[in-house]
């Protein structure tokens, strides 16, 4: 089927909140049961086996101008009331789901999963499908919990989940500007993850990316890359890498710095 809607891209600017993407025939609900729209379900099958999701039409069009052009545009998605994602994992759209019905992800109490299986991976997978469908509030929700989830396990990410940041996320991406400087971190301070990283494996990551190498190379050209990386970027305000701007009301509730 050919993709007839946005590709990955990220937001032209910072100040375009995602209310104001979304056409003005579409009106604020006064209560949760509004929102939902009622009985009117559209069917939604994701991934290379086609797991079955039923999604709120009136909910998911409202939250996700994305989906608003797709079921309600000229699109045979429109008059069939279903779609397909078949390039999308169905573990990432479960947390999408779970952000559109519930309003955010909780960051900090995410999972209470030993550090040995980090949902991280999959964070960063939600990132690129929120970049996918220009969601700003959904990518600095998933920014957080990743910071958070991190910081809260102690280990700097992986170096595999680095170079799957890369994969999955647009050049210029916050989460690639955060993730970069863990990668510096890790290779001057020596990894903290449960799995220690060799020379090789930091070689391996930085061959697999030339935009990781980009970025790297930028963040000690720069800049003092030992003060750079003084302090661990885990611990670091998580509003520095949202798509919100400065005196904007964070969507994970508190106002810019």
């Amino acid at each position: 089927m050919d993709n007839q809607y946005p590709k990955r891209q990220r937001m032209a600017s910072k100040n375009v909140t995602d209310k104001q993407l979304v056409p003005k025939e579409v009106e604020k609900a006064t209560s949760f049961g509004d929102e939902l729209g009622g009985t009117e379900i559209v069917d939604i099958f994701v991934g290379p086996q086609q797991k079955h999701f039923k999604v709120h039409k009136k909910l998911l069009c409202k939250k996700v101008p994305y989906f608003h052009k797709m079921f309600l545009g000229g699109f045979k998605e429109a008059i069939e009331h279903t779609a397909r994602l078949p390039d999308d994992d169905p573990d990432v759209f479960d947390l999408f789901l779970d952000w559109l019905y519930r309003g955010d992800l909780h960051p900090a109490d995410m999972s209470k999963q030993p550090p040995a299986s980090s949902p991280v991976p999959k964070l960063i997978e939600l990132y690129g499908f929120a970049e996918k469908i220009c969601m700003n509030d959904l990518i600095d929700y998933t920014m957080t919990s990743i910071i958070t989830r991190s910081r809260h396990d102690k280990v700097m990410p992986r170096l595999s989940s680095i170079k799957l940041a890369y994969q999955v996320t647009s050049p210029g991406s916050p989460l690639r500007s955060w993730i970069s400087r863990c990668y510096l971190y890790s290779l001057l301070n020596g990894s903290t993850t449960t799995h220690a990283a060799t020379l090789d494996g930091f070689s391996n990551a930085m061959s697999s990316s030339n935009d990781l190498q980009k970025d790297v190379l930028r963040l000690i050209y720069f800049g003092d890359a030992k003060t750079r990386a003084s302090k661990a970027p885990v611990y670091e305000n998580p509003c520095l890498y949202h798509m919100h701007g400065k005196g904007e009301i964070c969507p994970c509730g508190k106002e810019a710095q």
